[in-house]
């Protein structure tokens, strides 16, 4: 038969090393599966008696309107909070808002910043060349014509215009 190691001791009884070692240091014989186990329900629940332990309070979900504001405000109460317990729970719902933000960002429903930067420069750019194509277009072509057809080309080269952005932004994220 293999030789048992303390190692296998904590997977067993799933305890760890301190806890193992507090009990050989009380005289029980950590070798025996029935003393061990014996020991370790007699120590009953893991809360120390004078533990703070804070109320928990429900989110007002009505006031979250991005992830972002909910990590600032979870940053804030770890900040505020005196109970390492609650500091572990906060921080496990970090890492959930990672989670999902990174879920969200893989979906399509979160854009990166940087992203939408160069998007709005790419429309904003694609604007400014119609706007001087337009200006530049027109006025030969307006020469000598009456006011009304000259509103008719205006308001026509305008909804060309509008409509290329239009495409242009429409193509943004896909």
């Amino acid at each position: 038969m293999p030789k048992r190691t303390k190692a296998d001791l904590l997977k067993v009884h799933g305890i760890t090393r301190d806890q193992l070692n507090a009990a050989a240091t009380k005289g029980v014989n950590i070798w025996s599966d029935a003393d061990l186990a014996a020991h370790l329900r007699t120590l009953g629940s893991r809360i120390a008696k004078d533990a703070k332990i804070s109320k928990p309070v429900a989110p007002d979900l009505s006031s979250i309107e991005s992830p972002e504001q909910t990590v600032a405000e979870i940053e804030r109460l770890i900040l505020a909070s005196e109970v390492h317990d609650d500091i572990k729970i906060y921080k496990t719902k970090l890492e959930a808002l990672k989670i999902a933000a990174n879920v969200r960002e893989l979906t399509g429903d979160l854009v990166p910043v940087g992203q939408v930067k160069a998007s709005i420069t790419r429309v904003c750019s694609a604007a400014r060349a119609e706007l001087l194509k337009l200006s530049s277009d027109l006025p030969p072509r307006l020469e000598g014509l009456p006011a009304s057809t000259m509103s008719a080309l205006i308001r026509s080269s305008i909804t060309d215009i509008l409509t290329r952005l239009s495409d242009e932004t429409g193509n943004l994220y896909d």
